[in-house]
């Protein structure tokens, strides 16, 4: 929770809301017959954790504005990259 911006959308009742979204179609379609046990739970982390330290702004805005995660990931989707890293 604490790596959560305190924000209108990208926050922890978002990724809440995510996580159940992600449990329900695991249920709803059967998961346990085609993933692993492993692969699940990963698909529930990633829920959960998918959008930890967004600042709420676009990639574009954050390009345009020169931002540092911008800069660092040369303009090339650097909320996508700030999450992979």
């Amino acid at each position: 929770k604490a790596g959560y911006n305190n924000l209108p959308y990208h926050n922890y009742t978002h990724a809440c809301d995510v996580l159940h979204t992600v449990y329900r179609l695991l249920s709803l379609t059967s998961a346990r017959q085609w993933l692993s046990s492993v692969d699940q739970y990963a698909l529930l982390v990633a829920a959960l954790c998918h959008d930890i330290g967004h600042q709420g702004r676009t990639n574009p805005f954050l390009v345009e504005l020169g931002n540092e995660l911008a800069l660092r990931y040369n303009d090339k989707s650097p909320l996508e990259n700030m999450h992979c890293a």
